[in-house]
């Protein structure tokens, strides 16, 4: 590996640690090696460390794959899709925005302000606890007419079960 023999002369030249990431072709396919090299002082050795990151660098190249999918998704789809927090404010709206109403309009603003009358709702989906699907509530355009969602929702929870807000997706109803 001349990667690898480079390293190796380097650290012994200039006696100090040398480290590099070493991308080398495996039996598999490509390997991502974290390699250093540690001159040892008292003798003419030295130690030569190698940590295989293949497998991180795969999992993390998936990971990216699977976001832009993700926000791929989202942006195209014609559904809002929307996370309240804590508080019960929105902290996402889909890059579109919906009813009439950019993505921005809905930040930091609670949910209660675009339902026609919130208080005629036995639930409010978008601020539930439970997880519920289909449920009809009436939202107000931007222009003021009146809108029917279809509304899915999860309740988000922290590692003790307490509730951190609701994510969910609202479909117009023709």
């Amino acid at each position: 590996l001349p990667e690898l023999m480079e390293l190796i002369r380097e650290a012994a030249k200039d006696l100090k640690i040398t480290a590099r990431t070493v991308e080398i072709e495996g039996r598999r396919g490509p390997m991502v090696l974290e390699v250093s090299v540690i001159p040892q002082v008292i003798s003419d050795n030295l130690l030569v460390l190698i940590n295989d990151m293949t497998m991180e660098r795969n999992l993390r190249s998936a990971l990216a794959g699977s976001r832009q999918r993700y926000k791929d998704m989202v942006e195209l789809a014609r559904d809002f899709c929307w996370e309240v927090d804590a508080d019960g404010v929105f902290t996402f709206s889909s890059p579109g925005g919906a009813l009439g109403y950019t993505a921005n309009d809905f930040l930091g603003r609670s949910p209660k302000e675009f339902l026609w009358d919130p208080e005629i709702l036995a639930e409010n989906p978008f601020l539930s606890r439970q997880e519920l699907s289909d449920v009809r509530v009436k939202m107000r355009r931007a222009d003021g007419t009146v809108a029917l969602m279809s509304v899915a929702c999860r309740p988000l929870l922290d590692d003790g079960g307490d509730a951190m807000g609701t994510r969910g997706v609202c479909s117009e109803v023709a």
